[in-house]
């Protein structure tokens, strides 16, 4: 009879115990996991074959799983993991722990941002200026046209600006050259002169000290 009950008792806890209880899983090892999501890493190469990224993801473990936040998609590897034809942008990836019985919530989240490829670096305009940002090949963020060309003008204002100072500045600067050039038998003698006269006077006072 105690047989029976204690089966009829062991019976019920199985059917009415709560689905959602789990599994006992130490601190030690949601150290391990939480360790093992922080050292990987994610970077990207440019492709030009298909004018793409590929985005590489190293440091990987069975026991973690990689979601892009984006597609969804989930990869569960040891290996170097590639995910090919990738565009500019911001791409995001949540790591989880592969064994749900220690924690479902995300372990951290690694983002990375490929850059966008600069179509007016091409132009003309940008044979002048190869080193103004706005020029370059690749760019961190998309740019129009008009803010594109409202860059150039104003850099290029900046430029001309620059230019007539330095022509200023050469022509009194050669007019300078060209006076003591033609009159530096007085314009010497005078400057050694001038300085004799306060090294002498310099000298005089600390004495007089």
């Amino acid at each position: 009879m105690k047989k029976k009950m204690f089966f009829l008792v062991l019976l019920t806890l199985i059917v009415f115990l709560p689905k959602n209880v789990k599994a006992y899983c130490s601190d030690a090892e949601m150290v391990r996991l939480q360790k093992l999501a922080s050292n990987v890493n994610v970077t990207y190469i440019y492709n030009e074959k298909t004018d793409s990224f590929d985005i590489i993801i190293t440091n990987l473990k069975k026991d973690l799983i990689i979601k892009d936040f984006y597609t969804d998609k989930t990869y569960n590897t040891d290996k170097e993991l590639i995910i090919k034809n990738e565009g500019s942008g911001t791409h995001k990836y949540n790591i989880y722990a592969k064994n749900k019985i220690c924690t479902t919530d995300i372990l951290t989240t690694k983002y990375i941002n490929t850059p966008y490829y600069n179509v007016y670096s091409s132009y003309g305009e940008c044979d002048k200026y190869k080193n103004m940002s706005y020029c370059q090949k690749w760019l961190n963020s998309e740019l129009s046209y008009d803010v594109w060309k409202k860059k150039i003008k104003e850099y290029n204002s900046k430029e001309q600006i620059i230019e007539k100072e330095n022509v200023v500045y050469n022509k009194y600067f050669q007019l300078i050259a060209n006076i003591y050039i033609k009159y530096y038998y007085i314009i010497l003698p005078s400057i050694i002169t001038v300085l004799a006269i306060i090294i002498y006077i310099k000298n005089k006072k600390e004495k007089l000290v």
